[in-house]
């Protein structure tokens, strides 16, 4: 008499449990990685921007021998959460720079204004100059809190860019 022995056919719960535990590991480590990209990019984008921006404010001190001053549509400064005051072209910065100087002013990749800092960071341009037109900083907050150009860890991140002295 001959015994048969059954073939087995698949795989063992714990075979399977353990397929999807490292799948689900590399998932994270990759989606964790995906992230980190887009926030260097966002930043590098941020600072590219603002490089930009301070292009245009020189040439516009090169003519006129003072950089753009408010009031922008009432403000003092320049923030482009609002729009009155960035990107109007009768009241705004825009106003003051399009299109002699540039083509059309950057928003931050992120454009999200929380309020106060308790709320959470603001991701969006501003521009503050001196009320003689002399001097301007040009701040944003960056993401990546470990970034080497933060000038103002405690405030969430901040990058500022001063205008040349």
């Amino acid at each position: 008499m001959t015994r048969w022995k059954k073939k087995s056919c698949g795989f063992t719960l714990i075979e399977l449990l353990i397929s999807i535990v490292v799948i689900g590991i590399l998932a994270g480590a990759g989606i964790a990685s995906y992230t980190n990209a887009l926030t260097k990019g966002r930043d590098a984008r941020r600072k590219q921007e603002i490089i930009h921006l301070q292009v245009a404010l020189q040439s516009y001190f090169a003519d006129k021998g003072v950089y753009p001053v408010g009031p922008f549509n009432g403000y003092t400064n320049a923030c482009s959460h609002l729009s009155s005051v960035w990107s109007d072209p009768t009241t705004g910065l825009a106003n003051k720079l399009i299109p002699a100087y540039i083509k059309q002013l950057p928003l931050d990749p992120l454009n999200t204004y929380a309020g106060d800092s308790a709320n959470g960071a603001n991701y969006v341009y501003c521009y503050n100059p001196a009320s003689d037109g002399t001097v301007y900083t040009i701040t944003d907050n960056l993401e990546n809190k470990s970034d080497p150009a933060v000038t103002n860890p405690s405030a969430f991140w901040t990058y500022t860019a001063f205008s040349p002295k």
